[in-house]
């Protein structure tokens, strides 16, 4: 909480993961890394959306908070370690490039041994087909904080007393920011704040 400057539920226990990973990287004197950070944003990974919807919009709504939501927690985590992470998905070019893409570049199914599959991020997915294993390019995708299992220790240790995460959180980040206020910039993820709120240890 003191390094993230954040009650967030999701900032918190994806930032968690995030800097015992930069902890380790520092033990082994790594200064500067690659993070897929972007992604998700960029080629549309977090929501399936029919083509009527309004998918655009959220894609870009969520580019529009990333300097508050991931890219603040990914800066804040990896340079408590002195870690300078580089973000190659927010290129300005490739986003520039993708801002052309259409509905079925994003969303779509990709055929594997006679298999279809329905994914999100399908361009990014089929570019890497001949480069990547099978089990990965049809991975579903999964939160840092779910695969590491770092979300369900975070999830039971801020519930164990009957109170939210986001009262437990509040109460640590006044205790340890005493000259900072808590604002929306500190404590809200507005693409997700409903699910964060009802968020279990899984997806």
């Amino acid at each position: 909480v003191y390094a993230l400057e954040s009650s967030n539920p999701s900032i918190i226990s994806n930032g968690l993961a995030t800097m015992l990973v930069a902890k380790e990287m520092h033990k082994d004197g790594i200064k500067i890394a690659f993070g897929g950070e972007g992604a998700d944003e960029v080629f549309n990974g977090y929501k399936w959306f029919e083509p009527m919807e309004q998918w655009s919009e959220f894609k870009h709504k969520l580019i529009d908070d990333l300097w508050k939501t991931e890219i603040r927690r990914l800066d804040l985590a990896s340079m408590a370690y002195s870690i300078e992470v580089r973000c190659p998905f927010l290129d300005v070019d490739l986003f520039q490039s993708v801002c052309e893409l259409q509905y079925e570049d994003f969303f779509g199914t990709i055929a594997i041994e006679e298999q279809v599959i329905p994914l999100k991020k399908l361009i990014l997915r089929q570019v890497a087909q001949d480069i990547l294993p099978r089990e990965i390019i049809i991975r579903p995708k999964m939160s840092f904080d779910v695969g590491s299992g770092i979300r369900g220790l975070v999830v039971s240790f801020l519930r164990k007393d009957g109170k939210t995460e986001r009262e437990v959180l509040k109460s640590i980040f006044e205790k340890v920011h005493v000259s900072q206020e808590l604002s929306e910039y500190n404590c809200e993820y507005p693409a997700f704040d409903k699910v964060i709120d009802q968020r279990g240890s899984g997806h």
